[in-house]
């Protein structure tokens, strides 16, 4: 641990942060120990989207909803809804995608009444939203349904990895969703290095 610290501290990072699964307690008192604190949870669930069409679709009202795919221009516009988002990353990750001649990700926002409610930045091949930020968790099935028409047709399953979203957390274990993962996000702030 004081090698990987000292090697970090290297870069001068202003925090060094790290996951660490919930249950791992010997990793977390090892972390805790070296000045590590606890800054957010985070989780990783698994939606079948058989089971959301057979139980949610058929009550879901989708008339105010829409979905688009996101540009460079919005992203500013995202940044100052969704404040925890890290503008840098996702820029640098949406210009890289639009160079691709195959784009392997697609940066999607929800709209309702054209305001911007949910966004993800979605990978098809693994079926996945990372990350994943929300407004009002009423919004949340309108976006894993319209999302679908961007998936691969062989995925039958969307993963949503999100942080410190607890709301959501609850509404999908009670849906009996697959937990993938639930972590700890910890930071260690470089002022202790």
């Amino acid at each position: 641990m004081e090698h990987a610290i000292n090697y970090f501290s290297k870069f001068k990072p202003k925090e060094i942060g790290i996951y660490v699964e919930t249950h791992n307690r010997n990793a977390i008192g090892l972390y805790k120990k070296y000045g590590f604190k606890n800054y957010y949870e985070s989780w990783h669930y698994i939606v079948d989207l058989s089971s959301f069409d057979h139980e949610i679709l058929p009550e879901l009202k989708l008339d105010d909803y829409s979905i688009k795919l996101i540009d460079v221009h919005d992203l500013l516009k995202i940044s100052n809804i969704f404040l925890e988002m890290n503008f840098t990353e996702m820029k640098s990750g949406l210009e890289s995608n639009n160079q691709s001649k195959v784009p392997r990700l697609r940066f999607l926002g929800l709209l309702k009444n054209n305001n911007l409610v949910p966004f993800a930045r979605f990978a098809p091949n693994f079926s996945r939203c990372r990350p994943f930020h929300y407004t009002s968790i009423d919004d949340v099935d309108p976006f894993i349904e319209l999302m679908k028409r961007y998936k691969l047709p062989d995925k039958d399953y969307v993963r949503i990895t999100f942080d410190k979203y607890r709301e959501l957390a609850n509404l999908f274990a009670k849906r009996n969703y697959k937990k993938h993962h639930h972590l700890y996000k910890l930071i260690k702030p470089m002022s202790d290095l």
